[in-house]
């Protein structure tokens, strides 16, 4: 039972995020991060049948740069790459036992060391990590704090801030 809830959890932060991030995408783009990117052409009109072909492109390589093409050329804010990577740290550290603390650390340093990497290689500018980052952990926090929290289940009003004081929660975990 206890891992359907940590999955629904996890499902609906990623939900969320990916939703935010789907909305930041729509309205800011940045140039390529990086010059070694190739992007498919600009075309001067568009049919049907070359966005099946552009999305299949997409599709078909996992999003990724691996296959040498990218349909979708710039950089787009937030980073998805150090939300998984942010978000992966933060539910291990949440939900696996307090004694694993190995496991914590190596989770803290491959998260870190992926992060760096993805700036290093010009995936992303670093304002889109920072903001990744920031929304990734805010998040997170926010909706444990409203999860954990008996007053906010029971008494919830709209007119109170959302996001309560996290700071309080973070030490309820360390008691």
């Amino acid at each position: 039972m206890f891992r359907f809830i940590v999955m629904r959890r996890v499902f609906l932060l990623l939900s969320l995020l990916y939703l935010m991030r789907s909305i930041t995408m729509y309205v800011t783009v940045l140039p390529v991060a990086s010059k070694t990117y190739y992007c498919s052409p600009k075309l001067n009109s568009t049919s049907t049948l070359v966005v099946v072909k552009r999305v299949w492109q997409l599709i078909s390589g996992f999003g990724l740069s691996i296959n040498g093409q990218h349909t979708y050329c710039g950089d787009y804010i937030y980073s998805g790459h150090t939300v998984i990577l942010v978000l992966s740290y933060l539910i291990i550290s949440e939900y696996s036992p307090r004694r694993c603390f190995p496991f914590h650390w190596a989770s803290w340093c491959l998260s870190t060391t992926g992060v760096i990497m993805v700036l290093i290689a010009h995936g992303h500018y670093t304002v889109d990590i920072l903001i990744a980052y920031y929304v990734t952990t805010t998040l997170f926090w926010a909706y444990h704090t409203m999860a954990n929290n008996s007053h906010l289940k029971l008494d919830f009003n709209m007119a109170q801030p959302v996001l309560m004081d996290m700071q309080a929660y973070r030490q309820t975990l360390q008691v």
